[in-house]
């Protein structure tokens, strides 16, 4: 494993055998959503193009390509593949406002019984999973929705650090 160096300390993970492929180009490091990315700019007939390393690496597949991980700096071949956007959307976590932290899971304002209620966004539209008495639970009902829905691409989140 190699790390190859981008703008404001980042660094991005590639295997050896990519590592010359991508150590001829300067990198910056590109704030995502959730995540940052390995990315550089070429310009093509007067129009600034952005490039990231991860798509660079798989040859510009059609589609998009899935950190599998999550990490969009960890471009190793064993951590990318391609996805469609809806598999990507998928593997994404949680939302930074959600109140609840959890993927799937927000608070249910007009129940002091159960105030967390689960849901799903897939194939276009939102499915609601129910309401339950605990994180827990309705991380849960998401999880296992979003394994029989998504497959290998599921995300169901994590409960670390919150109270349940």
């Amino acid at each position: 494993m190699r790390t190859v160096p981008l703008t404001q300390g980042h660094v991005a993970l590639v295997d050896d055998e990519d590592y010359m492929l991508v150590s001829a180009y300067r990198w910056y490091y590109q704030k995502g959503v959730n995540t940052g990315y390995a990315a550089r700019s070429i310009n093509r007939g007067g129009v600034k193009k952005t490039v990231f390393m991860h798509c660079q690496m798989l040859g510009f597949p059609a589609g998009r390509v899935d950190h599998k991980d999550g990490s969009g700096l960890d471009n190793r071949r064993h951590n990318l593949r391609t996805a469609t956007a809806s598999q990507n959307g998928a593997n994404r976590g949680v939302r930074r406002d959600s109140k609840t932290r959890v993927k799937g899971v927000a608070l249910n304002p007009t129940s002091i019984k159960n105030p967390y209620v689960a849901y799903i966004c897939a194939h276009g539209k939102k499915t609601h999973l129910g309401c339950f008495s605990t994180l827990v639970e309705a991380q849960a009902a998401y999880t296992a929705k979003a394994k029989e829905v998504y497959g290998e691409f599921a995300n169901g989140g994590s409960l670390a650090g919150c109270q349940t």
